[in-house]
Parts: C-alpha cells; structure tokens; sequence
C-alpha cells in the first residue's frame, strides 16, 4: 500500500521532533532579534496599540477593538500581554473557529513544558464548546498526532477523532474530512504494524470505521465506496450497499439545501427551509447539528436560538445536552430577556440546584438589558419559581415562605430603581395576590394596592383590578369604600366604575346607599361631561389656529413658486429667442398638458423628472370618469398651459414633455404612468424615497452606525441596507420597505405606484387588479388599505361643518330601500348626511348609522357641527324637543326645509352619491363607512389625489 500524505508527516514527527524543536526555536531568537532591532513597533502603531487599550477600557464590550488589538499584537513579541486580551475577549464573546485556530497556533510557537501543551488541550476544548468548527475539530486532531509515539498517545488521537466525529460527523458539507483524517490516520498505524493478529485487527477497525463512513450522507462518497472496494480487495457485502444506496438516496434530497446554503448571502432563510425539511425526518442527530450549523453563520439571532432551544426542550429533554447549550445562548444573545427565562426554566425542570438556579439569575440582572422591561420578565419568571419551591404553611411562616417575600421585596425595589420597567405595577399585583391568598395577610395586600393606585390613581382599569382583589379576598365595607374612591379618582372611563357601583348596591345595598350611589354618580358625570366639553372646544380653537396658519402659508409658498417659475420661463425665452408654441388639440391627437392648479401646490419641486414621448393613445380607449367631488381640468377640455420642449437632435421633430411626477393627475393618462413606473425599478425607489415612503437613509438596529445603500440580486427590491461596518458581529442588513407601508407586502412596487395611480382615476376594481397584475382578492385587501389611509387622515383632520349663523342641510337615507318596490330591503343600511353649502364646490359628511336614533344622530352632531349653525331637517320638531329635555347639545338650530325646494341640493347630493356606490354592485355592510371616508377623502383632496394619497401614506407611516 502507497504511504499516504500523514504517513509522511508521522514519519516526519517520530524522527524528526528534536531538530523541529532546535529549528522551531532559532526561527523564534532570530525574529525576536529581528523584532529588538526595529524596536518592535513604530510611534504609530504604538499609539494605535494605546487607543484601542483604552478604548477597551471604557468600553469592554467592543468586538472590534478586541479583534484590531490582537491583529497588531500579533506581530509583536510580547505574548503574555497578547495572551491577556484574548483571556478578555473570550470572556465576554464566544470566538469563531478562526480566533481559536490563530490562538492555539500562536501558544504552539512557545508551548516548552507539559504545562504549556495542558494549557494548549484546554485551549481547544473552550474552543470546540464556543461554535461547531470541523476545521478547528481538524487542527485539535492533528496537535495530538505529536503524542502517538506511546500507546496512551494513539489512546488520546483515537479518542479525539471520535469526539470529532460525534460533533461534526454528520456536517454534509465539511464531514469527509473528518473521516479521511481519521481514517489515513488509521492507515499510518496499520504501516507500522507487523504481520500478525494485531495488523489484522487494526485492518479491522479501519474496515469498520469506513463502513460507518459509508452510511452518513457525505459530499464525495463514491471516492469513499471505491476506496473501501480497494481496502477489502473485493465487493462489499449486501448490507454494506444498502447502506450506501439509503444514503446516496439521502443525500440527493438535501443536496439543494446545502447548494443554498453555500451559495446564498442571506444564509438565515436557506437554513430555516433545511430544518424545516429535516424536522420531517424527525433525526435529532441531523437536527441539532443543522441548528449548530446555522447558529454558527447566524450567532445574534435570538429567535433561532430561542427555537433551538425549543427543540431541545421538547425532544431532547437530556440536561447535559440542553443546558450547554442554554449557556451558549446567553452569551451570544445576552441581551434577551427571553432566553434568560428560558434558561431559568430549564434549570428548575431539571431539578438543579437553588444556588446554581440564583446564579443565573443574577448574572442575568448584571448583563444590562437595553428594554427596562426585560428585567420585569425575568423577574417575573424567578419570582414565580421561587413561589413554585414555597412550601406554604397557613399556621406558620415557614423559611421558604420567608424567602419568597424577601425576593418579592428586592424584585420590587429592583424594578422601580430601572424606570420603565414595570409601568403597568405587574410585580406589585402579583405580590399583593399572593399576600393575600397564600400569606392570608390582606393588610400588606391592601398596602400593597395602595402603591399601585398611587401611580395609576386617574386609571379606571387598575380601580377595576383593585375592585375584583376586595371582591375575591375583602369585605362588603372595604368593597364600598374602594368603589366611591374609584369614582371620585378616575377620569378616563368613569362610566364603568358608576356602572360596577350601581350594580353593587343592587345585589348587597340598602335603600339609602343606593340613593347615595346614585347621587354621587350623576354628580360624577356631569362634572366629567364639562371637563370633556372644555376640551373639546379647546382642541377645536387649537385646530381652527393651526389650519389658519396652514393655509396662510401655503398661500404665501404658491405666490413664491410661482413668481419664480414665471422668472425662470421669461429668462429661458429671452436667451433663445422664441416663444412658447401655442398647440390646438385636434380629433386625432389630444397633447397630455401639465395640469393647471385649483387646489394644494406644495409638491411642485420634486428631484425626480422623467422624459416621456408625446404617443398617440390607443383608439377606442374609454374615457374615464372622475369620482364625485373632483372639479380640476377634464381631459375633454384644452388645457390653460402647455409647455412643449424642442424635439431631439435626431432631426425626426418628435415633440416631447417634461413631466414632473409630483404634477401627476387625472390628466396623466395609462399611458404615462405605464413609461414612468416600468422597467426602471431605480426610478419607482428614487420617487417612492422623495414621497417620503421609502427610507433615505438607516441607522444599524445592532450597532447604531449608519447603513449604506446595497444592490442585492436575490432581493425582490434589488437593492437592502447593509451596516457599513461590516464586520462579524455586526453584518446586519435591512429591507428597504423597513418601517414603510410596503414592509409586509409582497408586491412589486411598481405595481404600487400603479395601483394609487389608478385609484386615483377612480378605476373600478376589475380595471386596478388587471392593470396591476393581481388577483382580485389581493386588489381588494389594498384598496382596504387604501381606504384605511382616507379613513386615518379624516380622523386626523375631522370635518367641521357650518358655523355662526350658516346652514347645513342634514337627511338619512336609507341604501337598502328599492323605489320601484316602495319598501325598505331584508337588510337596510342607514346613512347619516350633513352638507354644508355655503362653500363651492359643497363640504359634506358621511356616517353609517344602524338606525334612525334621534339620540345617536344628536351625538354625531355634537362633534361635526359648529355651534350656532342653522340645521334644516324635515325632523326638526324631533331634534328640537330632544334638546330641549336634555339640554345636551351646543347651541344649534334646527328649523323645517326651506319653501319652493329647498333640498333639491341634498336630493341631488345624494342622488350622485348613491349612483357611485351602486356602481360597486353593493357592499358588505362593515365596509360602507370605508367607502364613505374615500367619498369624502376624494370630496376634500380630489384636486390633486394622486400626490395627496401618498402624502397621507407618507404621513401615517412615518420612518
């Protein structure tokens, strides 16, 4: 048999280990004199040396200080000082097979005593505990092929390459080597035995170690079965192929995992698709070590550690193999309170013991968690394992008892030293609960709720919780007590205290109580309903003030803009001599002009400008109405200004236009948006980011550093955020939908763009979701959406109507009603509608109603209709004896129609607005008032809907 590769290196180290020592040790006296002359570093590597000390000094925590320090280290002399930052760094960070392969080399360069390659073995095993690293599993193999020069030696090599084996044996991609090491390692040994039983038997062990080669789906195993064939000098026995062929057949299922794996940038996803199909198997082996695998190329994600753990918890259920790994986990994600409390589970359901359960805990409350309500979370989960071990006695309080309310104590003490961490006083209801069902004490239970209503004294849900403790664990007198403090403190929600009041003094009350409860109570209210009506008309005056200020600005803005765009038209006029081409539209040609503008001018100045060809548009294209509201130029109509450019340099007199995509309106026709929103997916992100609805720039979510913009083919975007420090701690990376509208969606965006576009034009739904590619489930979840922003925007800015001595013309009106058959639908559908039309074009309001109720009517009057305004309604006499007897609303007038058709307007109003909706073929009943908010969202925008829609997103998704 041919020596192989390691033959040669066994012979090298069996005969060969003095005079690698001697030259080992003169390679090292010459660099250090070589180091002495250049007098080790210059001024400036020193001063690096000296910063990055200090930096962490302050900071210990600093991955990549640690790394640049024992780069420049490296190169020096000084190992004790090398030796004591790597000591630190691997406290506080487990480190990758790479730094403990450049540890342990460097420590073999100097090893002299048995102490020294003691300290090397140690080395290795922190190392192969940190990460899975089959080439670290390699480097420990090959330090002990120094030993087997004696049969505790071989003993020592064999039993890591088995060690090796049980950690990586299983690694598809990476595993071979382990078992070729092995196995040539083997071989050598064969060589220098001779002829006889103990060849035999160590031929044998290398037969059997290849079988078991044989049977792990591995890269490269038909090399392994012909090399097998040559060992035995023959054919393998049937079970041996069996063998093979199930894990050839394994091997062909997983190949295209592992292909994404190694191919793929963003490993997490490929990774979780692999568990994912091994989970199936139901392998634990294949499974934890793909959970290695991946943890390794993705160590600071908490939630695939968080479902690592989860599998070991409820498949593994071994506390050797589970809680090594817990440690693990909290010291690559140590900011997680829910691994934390994880690992505090774990070690009580394996009955370890209090004091090692304590330390946990504590260094849990020492790592500093960044959310203050971490810390409620795992004291939470402490707390409740300490009252698991209470061994709770009703005549006596027992040690364990003691403790319980001394943890309770410092947990308490603990939590509100960290503000934020308990704002809602979790700990303190808990505490209180347990004094009194356990403890039987409801004197400290009682002092307990009163530190809670303290801090939340103006809440009426924490009176309520304080109401239930003294209906659980109090008394009748404490109860009543507890209930009138209540309403007398609470502002928020007083309605449901005076409710749980009455309804006490009904079940427990006497004649007298009740008559006090009910006192206090109308007391009560009116008072709230006061204060409620001071704010409402402060809040009103404020809005009034802020439009006010709004609109003189915009004022203000549109006279700049456009003084300075007529500056800008003149100047360019006079340097070429010509003026503007006047075009007439003809029959066959209509030119899309730059619409004229009626209503908000802010969006005029955009960076992003696209030149389109003036095309014909397609004949026999159906015009498209405008919805209801819209009073800007209609395509029918020549437009009041036109600006046309010279034609190209190509001499064809092709005329073109320069169109603004903040100037985008009904004018703009299919045609157009189709040209801007294409193929350029550069151009939809550049829009999308000038509109506000894209992010400009991000900011790393691990590390604070700004992240840099990043082409990323396998990205549906092609383009992610990637943190530009780029190192191993931190190479995070962000969608550029991240805080947008877009974040859970999977739609192009330009089939965004197209969508609002054609929203816009008032498309029906068949006509958006062709034109956009979309199924008609997924349009109509969109246009949702989209009715959610008009929705969101009207509450943000509400309607007002009327005023001091103006008129609003009110009427119902019944949906589900048929003329033709005069009579009202199985199931009507109620419309409140107010106009007020003393402005032009008229302002309106729209309200589904599930009946005709005078007194809810009355409450939606309150909140749209100024005071002193005159109401017409044919139910006047109604609202006017309503108000009378309640004396509830401002001061508003309601009065009869006019005389000679007074509510013609409103018939017509209405007339128009049941004609839109009809032409929906209906709607289900929930979504009515979204189509009424879009109805009055297009009534009060609808001049520019387009660029306002994506303001309103803009807006409403802030990033």
């Amino acid at each position: 048999m041919s020596k192989t590769h390691l033959d040669v290196d066994m012979e090298a180290e069996l005969e060969g280990i003095d005079d690698s020592d001697e030259d080992m040790d003169k390679e090292d006296i010459d660099e250090d004199i070589l180091d002495d002359d250049d007098d080790e570093f210059d001024a400036d590597t020193l001063a690096k040396i000296s910063s990055l000390e200090e930096e962490l000094t302050n900071n210990p925590f600093n991955y990549t200080a640690y790394t640049d320090l024992i780069s420049i280290l490296r190169k020096g002399s000084d190992f004790d000082k090398l030796r004591s930052v790597r000591e630190k760094f691997r406290t506080n960070y487990p480190l990758s097979g790479d730094l403990w392969i450049q540890w342990t080399q460097d420590e073999m360069k100097i090893a002299a005593s048995e102490e020294d390659k003691k300290m090397i073995v140690n080395l290795f095993e922190d190392g192969v505990k940190d990460y899975i690293s089959v080439e670290l599993w390699l480097e420990y193999c090959k330090f002990f092929l120094g030993e087997i020069g004696t049969p505790e030696g071989i003993d020592k090599a064999r039993d890591v390459f088995e060690r090796s084996l049980i950690a990586c044996g299983l690694h598809t991609g990476k595993g071979s080597l382990l078992w070729d090491s092995y196995r040539e390692f083997e071989v050598a040994l064969l060589a220098t035995k001779a002829p006889g039983e103990e060849k035999d038997k160590q031929k044998s062990r290398i037969i059997n170690l290849m079988k078991r080669q044989l049977r792990v789906p591995l890269l490269d195993m038909d090399n392994t079965l012909e090399e097998f064939k040559v060992l035995i000098e023959g054919e393998p026995d049937p079970n041996v192929i069996r063998d093979f062929h199930k894990a050839k057949e394994k091997l062909a299922k997983i190949e295209q995992f592992e292909i994404s794996v190694m191919n793929n940038e963003e490993t997490l996803e490929a990774y979780k698709e692999y568990i994912k199909f091994e989970l199936k198997s139901k392998d634990p082996a294949r499974i934890q070590m793909l959970y290695e695998r991946a943890i390794t190329d993705n160590c600071l994600n908490t939630d695939l550690w968080s479902e690592y753990l989860s599998y070991l918890d409820t498949n593994i259920k071994i506390d050797t193999v589970c809680l090594p790994v817990f440690r693990r986990a909290v010291r690559n994600c140590p900011w997680s309170s829910n691994i934390w409390s994880d690992y505090l589970l774990s070690l009580e359901r394996y009955e370890k013991d209090h004091a090692e359960i304590v330390k946990v805990f504590e260094e849990s409350l020492a790592v500093g968690f960044g959310d203050p309500t971490s810390y409620l979370e795992v004291w939470l989960t402490y707390i409740t394992y300490m009252r698991r071990r209470t061994a709770f006695d009703k005549e006596k309080e027992t040690e364990t008892m003691a403790d319980l309310r001394k943890a309770f104590d410092t947990a308490c003490q603990h939590l509100v030293s960290v503000a934020g961490s308990d704002p809602e006083c979790l700990m303190l209801k808990f505490y209180a609960n347990i004094e009194a069902d356990q403890f039987r004490n409801l004197e400290n239970a009682r002092k307990i709720w009163a530190d809670v209503l303290q801090v939340h004294q103006f809440q009426a849900a924490v009176w309520m919780e304080a109401i239930e403790f003294e209906k659980i664990f109090g008394d009748k007198k404490h109860l009543r007590k507890k209930l009138e403090r209540a309403l007398e403190k609470s502002h928020d929600n007083p309605e449901a205290i005076a409710k749980a009041w009455i309804q006490f003094e009904r079940e427990e009350g006497s004649l007298e109580s009740y008559d006090h409860c009910r006192k206090m109570v109308k007391i009560k209210l009116e008072k709230i309903e006061s204060v409620r009506e001071k704010e409402r008309l402060v809040l009103e005056t404020n809005q009034e003030k802020d439009k006010a200020k709004v609109e003189k600005k915009k004022e203000k803005d549109k006279q700049h803009r456009r003084d300075k765009r007529h500056q800008a038209s003149e100047s360019k006029k006079q340097e070429k001599g010509e003026f503007e081409p006047k075009l007439e539209p003809t029959p066959e040609f209509k030119v899309p002009g730059v619409p004229s503008r009626h209503g908000n001018e802010e969006n005029l100045d955009v960076d992003v400008k696209v030149e389109i060809d003036l095309q014909e548009p397609e004949t026999g294209k159906k015009r498209i109405e405008p919805p209801p509201g819209y009073t800007g130029p209609r395509l029918d109509q020549p437009p009041k200004r036109q600006k046309l450019e010279e034609g190209d340099d190509s001499g064809e007199g092709k005329n073109r236009a320069t169109v603004f995509l903040s100037n985008l309106d009904f004018e703009v026709d299919e045609d157009t948006i189709n040209n801007l929103m294409g193929a350029d997916l550069n151009l939809c992100i550049t829009f999308l980011q000038s509109r506000g609805l894209l992010k400009t720039k991000a900011t790393c979510y691990k590390c604070g550093n700004p992240m840099s913009f990043h082409n990323a083919k396998n990205s549906g975007d092609k383009h992610i955020w990637k943190c530009s420090r780029g190192n191993r701690i931190c190479a995070s990376n962000l969608s550029i939908r991240s805080n947008s509208c877009f974040v859970k969606s999977k739609l192009l965006l330009p089939q965004w763009v197209k969508l609002m576009y054609n929203w816009s034009l008032h498309f029906s739904l068949e006509e958006i979701g062709k034109s956009s590619n979309l199924s008609r489930r997924t349009t109509i979840e969109i246009l949702k959406f989209v009715r959610n922003i008009c929705g969101t925007k009207l509450e943000m800015d509400p309607v007002t109507l009327g005023g001091p001595g103006m008129v609003v013309h009110m009427d119902t009106n019944c949906l589900g009603h048929n003329p033709d058959r005069k009579k009202v639908g199985k199931y009507p559908i109620w419309v409140l509608g107010l106009i007020d039309v003393n402005s032009t074009p008229p302002r309106s309001y729209m309200q589904a109603i599930g009946h005709q109720e005078p007194q809810l009517i009355l409450s939606i009057l309150e909140n749209v209709v100024q005071p002193e305004t005159i109401v017409i309604t044919k139910d006047y006499e109604v609202y006017n004896n309503l108000y009378h007897e309640q004396g509830m609303l401002q001061n508003i007038n309601f009065v009869a129609p006019f005389s000679g058709g007074g509510d013609d307007e409103v018939i017509s109003y209405w007339a128009s607005k049941k004609k839109w909706l009809t032409a929906m073929r209906g709607c289900k009943h929930e979504f009515l008032q979204g189509y009424l908010n879009e109805l009055m969202w297009r009534e009060r925008y609808g001049d520019n809907s387009f660029n306002n829609l994506l303001q309103h997103i803009a807006e409403q998704y802030p990033l």
